[in-house]
């Protein structure tokens, strides 16, 4: 191992050693404001001194090619910007929980462009340091290390004992968006050194130190813009400087780059799909109470409708209290539909009005959502216990 590959595996420890004691002195510091604008910049800027002083990373895009990819990038940010605040528009806003004041967004600077411009050091020494043959190793090792370095460990414990919805959010819109943001910081930095990613951290996430009213976007909506705009972009990027810089490269960045995008895209239709967001949706039966048409771990797909198009003899899903319920339209009174379990010998005692109505069933799949059934959690259980206290009492 060449002594610059040895500097590269130390910053890796380095940084895992910095990212535990500002987490500690984050949790246990008496005043944090004294961490914050003081200990802390204090600390980055002599670390960020010793990274200039020592440090002449050779980028993979060459002087020629310099004015391009800073064109790129800063197009690239600004375009970032004004798609999360469009999103707002659709999603709504909500007030800056961060002081916005001009002595305010002083303070605020004071704090986080040193810890930034840090990070960024941390990450150029990491990705120059270690010859190409490796350096894809390297890389996957930087995404991972600051993926964890911005969550606590309680975030990942809390996967084993949080709800399917709850645990797909956090995947969704937390973890999968930090995992993308971060693979774009490590390209960007390899591009264009420690200036260039250290420009795109603070688009990405420095906008909140300046505005009294950030968009309060949905989970989903932060899934979409977090996971798709970094690799989008990367394929921007990538295909804008080699194009001219390096054709031979060209067709292997677009292939890989490509099929990333479509994962993406796919796997955020799959979950836009699966959590209710289309027309049509699928919904995994759990109780007994529409035998023989359905089964426990059989999938309804269900259909978002008017209230003209139920009729007597739709199944449909509807919110009762806290549960969906799939039952049968029996009757339909004074605007109110009445219900009944198919393997129920009495209609259910409650009639539905069309705001509680979710769908109404068009197909089904039968033992598609068998796994499902194995993660219910006991939260999943009571509330099914509740169902069939309510709603089955009458089933043979």
């Amino acid at each position: 191992m060449t002594p610059k590959e040895k500097r590269g595996w130390l910053a890796v420890l380095a940084f895992i050693l910095f990212v535990i004691i500002n987490k500690q002195m984050i949790y246990n510091m008496p005043s944090l404001n004294l961490y914050y604008h003081i200990i802390r910049p204090l600390v980055c800027g002599i670390i960020i001194y010793f990274f200039f002083k020592q440090s002449r990373p050779i980028l993979d895009v060459s002087l020629k090619y310099r004015y391009v990819l800073v064109t790129f990038m800063v197009i690239i940010a600004i375009l970032y910007v004004i798609t999360y605040f469009m999103l707002g528009f659709i999603d709504g806003f909500g007030k800056n929980p961060f002081n916005t004041t001009p002595r305010g967004i002083g303070l605020n600077l004071l704090t986080f462009i040193p810890f930034f411009l840090t990070l960024e050091c941390f990450r150029s020494i990491m990705v120059h340091s270690i010859p190409k043959k490796r350096r894809y190793l390297i890389m996957t090792v930087c995404v991972i290390i600051f993926t964890l370095a911005e969550f606590r460990v309680s975030d990942f414990t809390g996967l084993l004992t949080g709800t399917l919805q709850s645990n797909v959010q956090f995947i969704g819109s937390e973890l999968m968006p930090e995992i993308s943001k971060n693979i774009f910081l490590v390209n960007t930095s390899l591009l264009g050194g420690v200036w260039m990613s250290f420009m795109m951290k603070f688009a990405f996430e420095g906008m909140i130190f300046f505005f009294p009213v950030l968009p309060n976007l949905k989970w989903i909506t932060s899934a979409l813009l977090g996971n798709l705009y970094p690799v989008l972009s990367l394929t921007f990027l990538k295909n804008a400087i080699f194009t001219r810089d390096n054709r031979d490269r060209r067709p292997r960045v677009t292939s890989h780059t490509l099929s990333w995008s479509l994962t993406y895209l796919t796997g955020i239709a799959v979950v836009w799909f699966a959590v209710g967001l289309f027309p049509i949706f699928p919904t995994v039966i759990l109780t007994g109470s529409m035998e023989p048409v359905m089964y426990p771990g059989d999938v309804a797909i269900m259909q978002k409708v008017d209230k003209e198009n139920i009729q007597i003899g739709d199944v449909i899903q509807f919110w009762a209290n806290d549960y969906f319920i799939i039952h049968r339209v029996v009757q339909i009174e004074d605007g109110k539909y009445i219900t009944k379990g198919d393997n129920n010998n009495t209609e259910d005692s409650k009639p539905v009005e069309f705001g509680q109505v979710k769908g109404k069933m068009i197909y089904s799949v039968k033992y598609l959502g068998t796994p499902a059934l194995l993660m219910r959690t006991k939260t999943q259980e009571t509330l099914e216990d509740q169902v069939e206290e309510e709603y089955e009492l009458g089933r043979d």
